[in-house]
């Protein structure tokens, strides 16, 4: 997967997400500063559940890209 342009779409106001086959990406803004992301496949979380947030949405986006390309 290394290489892919990943297009995400806004699904709600600071709500965020894009595919990649049948890999799910999602980044939300929490709050100020506090950035949650997550890929899922067939509905089952892929990275550790203990991951960091960010900061922004661009580095929230690129966390979720790396998880997915490692699959």
């Amino acid at each position: 997967m290394e290489d892919l342009k990943i297009k995400w779409e806004e699904m709600d106001n600071d709500d965020y997400v894009a595919y990649i086959d049948d890999i799910k990406l999602r980044v939300e803004k929490m709050e100020e500063l506090k950035w949650w992301w997550a890929v899922y496949q067939n509905d089952k979380e892929l990275c550790d559940e203990h991951k960091p947030f960010a900061r922004n949405k661009e580095y929230a986006m690129k966390m979720a890209e790396e998880c997915a390309k490692d699959i």
